[in-house]
């Protein structure tokens, strides 16, 4: 819930795809189609050994992000791939996936998103994006990872924002890639503050700004890679685990004390 007198914040650098319902997304066709980016091959595709349609090795390079899914490509292969998606394996061993739906393909892992959510990707660039199916919302910033008790939302205008559950309050700054050991929290009246376990002390002072972008970075990767650890060895470890990962805002699994 919002607290009263919290605008939405406006994140997105640009228009995301246009929102598109699971059954037009699987027979449509965008108007971005004919302007597919040069040297993004879309009709250069296989067939599927379980006689769906694949599209060619993806070809924006893989994000940071995208390296930290594929390091931990061994300890994912057993989590359950979403509907419409399959994982192939490039010529190099470079793991990606396939959309069957749009016979694109992408880097970017499909899995441990909320039930509410779906990973397409976009015709123009290749690159993937996320559709908010309650709010028929679509946006660029990728949901998973958030900390604990955090998570993030679009508004039914198509609005980005962060939630915070113990106080109900909302904000636009994201909370994720803090230092290690440094959380981010808020007041009941909706103002961010953060938490340094290390010292056991609270700022006002956002830790990242002034930083470099490569510190930060690395602080977003190590950070994501102790969320997505914490998340297979929960799904592995518990029978709850598959049914929690599908959730809306699948970061309830026990995480490690940044």
């Amino acid at each position: 819930l919002l607290a009263p007198g919290l605008p939405y914040p406006s994140t997105m650098l640009r228009a995301p795809q246009v929102h598109l319902t699971a059954k037009e997304a699987a027979g449509c066709t965008l108007a971005s189609d004919a302007a597919a980016g040069e040297g993004y091959d879309s009709e250069n595709v296989a067939a599927d050994a379980n006689g769906g349609d694949i599209g060619t090795t993806p070809v924006p390079l893989r994000s940071a992000l995208d390296k930290v899914w594929a390091d931990l490509s061994d300890r994912t292969r057993h989590l359950k791939m979403p509907q419409h998606w399959s994982r192939r394996v490039g010529p190099e061993g470079q793991q990606y996936f396939a959309d069957r739906r749009s016979r694109l393909t992408t880097w970017t892992d499909p899995r441990l998103l909320g039930k509410l959510w779906d990973q397409r990707v976009d015709r123009s660039t290749g690159r993937a994006y996320f559709a908010h199916l309650k709010q028929e919302q679509t946006t660029s910033t990728d949901p998973r990872g958030c900390p604990p008790n955090w998570e993030m939302k679009l508004s039914s205008s198509g609005e980005l924002y962060y939630a915070f559950h113990p106080t109900r309050t909302t904000t636009y700054v994201d909370p994720r890639g803090l230092p290690e050991g440094v959380s981010a929290a808020m007041t009941a009246e909706g103002r961010l503050y953060f938490r340094d376990r290390s010292t056991r002390s609270t700022s006002w002072e956002d830790p990242r700004e002034g930083q470099p972008e490569d510190t930060l970075q690395k602080w977003r990767c190590d950070e994501l890679r102790n969320w997505l650890e914490d998340q297979v060895v929960y799904a592995q470890g518990t029978d709850r685990g598959a049914k929690r990962q599908q959730e809306d805002g699948a970061t309830t699994a026990p995480q490690r004390r940044r």
